[in-house]
């Protein structure tokens, strides 16, 4: 999410920003924090991708005013589905807690705070099991051992696909310096949409799990229907038009992981001409 943008885009009725670290991969949290603070308002993180990365040293969906975790079964760490918020301003603990406990203030009640609980506003059963919760926390103990393994395979495909990338005008995803990313996907960015559907098409005829992934909400019926843009997103929307994403996980073997790159580049080799 470009800074200059938001602050391009700020009106009297702001009340939040909301940056999505795609892939794993922070934005400028400096920059969206400055404007933030000059503009009075929030910043909510959409970390779903971004268990275990961090931006200028500092862990992602700890710099916003709330940050969103995910752990469905794409993520890097997984309970299958549920997630996880940060809750960085204090003020918004204890209406977070009874959000989160069906609308009760059961949490003050456990801890001695309330002779007994009730409803007190809005919520729903955001409580994951004692199961989903084991399962979790296993793979939380072992964050960076994960992180590691599905960044050694997010390395071997920047370098496997570098010539393919060079030969025929590809984008291999763009780390800013200061974003220590997660390995969480390798994507790469065609030149038109035309040629990524074409490769798509063929991996898909392989057996290859690829997709395009990135979809522009304020093109889907939704957004068109809830949103609006505050100006033409042609970045946005070439994203969506010419990105794929490619199978990774941290046990992906080589020999795989080199079907993979052999057959989009067959797939590249058959675009017509």
């Amino acid at each position: 999410l470009d800074a200059d943008d938001v602050a391009a885009a700020v009106t009297p009725r702001s009340r939040a920003v909301i940056c999505v670290h795609y892939a794993g991969v922070g934005c400028d949290m400096a920059a969206l924090q400055a404007v933030c603070r000059r503009h009075g308002l929030a910043l909510v993180e959409d970390a779903a991708q971004a268990v275990g990365a961090f931006w200028a040293g500092q862990p992602l969906g700890s710099f916003g005013t709330l940050g969103a975790f995910s752990y469905h079964a794409s993520k890097n760490v997984t309970c299958g589905e549920g997630g996880a918020l940060t809750v960085n301003d204090p003020a918004l603990r204890s209406r977070a807690e009874i959000l989160w406990e069906k609308g009760t203030d059961r949490l003050r009640f456990q801890r001695g705070e309330v002779s007994r609980y009730s409803w007190q506003d809005l919520g729903s059963s955001f409580l994951p099991s004692e199961v989903t919760a084991s399962l979790l926390a296993v793979q939380l103990a072992r964050v960076e051992e994960i992180t590691e393994k599905r960044l050694a395979v997010w390395r071997r495909y920047d370098t496997l696909l570098a010539p393919l990338a060079e030969d025929w005008g590809l984008r291999r995803p763009q780390i800013p310096q200061a974003a220590a990313h997660n390995g969480h996907i390798y994507h790469l960015r065609f030149p038109s949409r035309a040629m990524r559907d074409h490769v798509l098409a063929r991996l898909t005829a392989e057996r290859i799990g690829a997709s395009t992934h990135y979809e522009p909400l304020h093109l889907s019926a939704a957004g068109r229907r809830f949103g609006q843009a505050f100006a033409p997103l042609p970045v946005t929307e070439a994203a969506g038009a010419t990105l794929l994403r490619l199978p990774l996980y941290g046990d992906l073997p080589h020999g795989e992981q080199d079907r993979v790159v052999e057959r989009l580049e067959a797939a590249l080799a058959a675009i017509p001409h």
